[in-house]
């Protein structure tokens, strides 16, 4: 951040945590270890992507992958500017930019989009296809132009 570059703190919970209803606590203690020597306008400056590794694709398989229901990916995004906000108060946790960053695709896109708190995509395997990447960045562009 200090040198110019955007760093994306990819956070999330593994399968096991997940079944264990631990992703709350994993999202916090990722964000607080991750944000401890930061300033809050550091934090303003950076991106926090949630990225549930169980919802990960091999690069190949994006579109046979599990992914989080909206209500999940609302409930985190919320759980992490929650976080930011204690560490840091409110308006750093406004200013912040999040992304979901599970397997997404050209029929998913739009759906993240529109989720409460999102402001992105960290798009992974369907970015290594350059007619399934250009869709998406077709939508983004619609769901930003809907959003103005």
């Amino acid at each position: 951040v200090r040198n110019g570059i955007v760093p994306i703190l990819c956070v999330g919970e593994t399968i096991t945590e997940k079944v264990n209803h631990d992703t709350g606590q994993v999202i916090h203690d990722q964000v607080t270890t991750a944000l401890s020597n930061l300033t809050a306008e550091d934090v303003e400056h950076m991106v926090i992507a949630y990225e549930p590794v169980w919802a990960l694709s091999n690069g190949s398989n994006f579109r046979d992958v599990e992914t989080p229901t909206p209500d999940i990916i609302e409930k985190v995004v919320k759980d992490i500017r929650h976080n930011v906000a204690e560490l840091y108060g409110q308006r750093s946790a406004n200013n912040l930019r999040v992304l979901y960053g599970g397997s997404t695709h050209s029929g998913t896109a739009g759906g993240f989009l529109n989720i409460s708190g999102i402001d992105g995509l960290l798009v992974g395997g369907a970015s290594m296809d350059f007619h399934e990447f250009s869709k998406m960045v077709e939508i983004a562009a619609g769901v930003a132009a809907s959003r103005s």
